[in-house]
C-alpha cells in the first residue's frame, strides 16, 4: 500500500527511522519538506538552572556574612537575571533544525539521480535507518579478555543497514540496494601508577555499498563477467538473471559518505551488462 508524502516521515523525529512504499515524486517532495522544515529548540534548561541554584548560593552567601556581603549579594543577583534570561530566551527561540546529514547530503541526491531512470507508475520501495550504529539491536558480537588485571581489552562489532532500497527502471529491470556500515569499536582500559582508572576507543568502519540488477530478456552479462577490481566485487546468479556488485571502503575515523560512491557502482554495474541481439 502506497503513503504520500505527509506520512512518509510523520514518526522521523521521534524514531530517525523510515519505511514504505510510495512514488517518486512523493519520496523526493517527503525528504524536501523533511530537510527544509523549521523546529522549535528545545531550551537549555540545565544551563538556566545552574545560573539559579549558583545565584542562591552567593546571595545567601551574602547574606549570612557581612564583608564583603553586598558585592556577593549583588554578584547573586547577576546571576539570578541571566539564568532568568536564558531561560525565557529558551523557551521561545526557535530556528532550523539539524538535519542528519546522511538525509540532506547522501539520501537526496542519490534519490534525485535515480528518479530520471525509474518507472514512475511503480512505487519505490525504502528503508531508511539514522539512528547510529552504536544500539544494542545492531550488535553483531563482542569479545572481552577473559583475565584479570590491566590493560584490558573489548572489542564490540556492529551491523548497521542504513539505507535499503528497490524501484523498476524504464526498461523493466529492478534496481535494489542496501548500504551497510560495519563497525569495530575497541576499547582498552589501563590502570595507571596511580591507580586512576583510563579508558580509551578506537573506531573502524567498513562501509559497503550493495547493488544488484534483476535482467530481463533483453539483457544478459557481458562475456568478461565476473569483472573483479580492486574497488569492485561482482556476482552473478544465473537462477535469478541477478547480476550483483559492492564496493568497499575502509576507514578509521567517521570519514563523510559521499552520494558519488554510489553513483560509480551503479556505473560500474551497467557496464557489465549488454542488450541481447535480435535473431532475424
Amino acid at each position: 500500500m502506497q503513503i504520500t508524502n505527509v506520512e512518509l516521515f510523520a514518526t522521523f523525529e521521534q524514531n530517525q527511522t523510515v519505511a514504505g512504499q510510495a512514488a517518486i515524486n512523493a519520496w523526493l517532495a517527503a525528504l524536501q519538506q523533511q530537510i527544509a522544515a523549521p523546529v522549535a529548540v528545545r531550551p537549555n534548561y540545565t544551563t538556566s538552572i545552574v545560573f539559579v541554584v549558583f545565584s542562591i548560593a552567593f546571595f545567601l552567601l551574602g547574606v549570612l556574612i557581612k564583608h564583603p556581603g553586598p558585592f556577593i549579594v549583588a554578584l547573586g543577583g547577576v546571576g539570578f537575571a541571566v539564568g532568568a534570561l536564558v531561560l525565557a530566551q529558551g523557551q521561545s527561540r526557535t530556528s532550523t533544525k539539524q538535519i542528519n546529514a546522511r538525509l540532506r547530503d547522501y539520501i537526496l541526491p542519490v534519490m534525485s539521480v535515480l528518479s530520471a531512470d525509474l518507472n514512475t507508475s511503480v512505487p519505490v520501495t525504502l528503508t531508511v535507518d539514522l539512528r547510529g550504529s552504536s544500539m544494542k539491536t545492531k550488535l553483531k558480537e563482542r569479545f572481552e579478555d577473559q583475565h584479570q588485571g590491566y590493560p584490558r581489552r573489548s572489542t564490540a562489532v556492529y551491523i548497521d543497514p542504513w539505507f535499503t532500497g528497490s524501484c523498476q527502471l524504464v526498461d523493466g529491470t529492478r534496481l535494489r540496494w542496501q548500504l551497510t556500515d560495519y563497525v569495530q569499536q575497541r576499547t582498552t582500559t589501563k590502570r595507571s601508577s596511580s591507580g586512576k582508572i583510563k579508558r580509551k576507543s578506537k573506531t573502524k568502519t567498513r562501509h559497503i555499498i550493495m547493488l544488484a540488477l534483476d535482467l530481463r530478456d533483453q539483457y544478459a552479462p557481458t562475456a568478461t563477467m565476473p569483472d573483479q577490481t580492486l574497488r569492485f566485487q561482482t556476482e552473478y546468479r544465473p537462477e535469478r538473471q541477478r547480476i550483483i556488485v559492492r564496493q568497499r571502503f575502509e576507514w578509521h575515523n567517521n570519514k563523510y559518505h559521499s552520494p558519488q560512491q554510489f553513483l560509480d557502482t551503479m556505473a560500474h554495474l551497467y557496464r557489465q551488462i549488454q542488450p541481447v541481439p535480435h535473431s532475424r
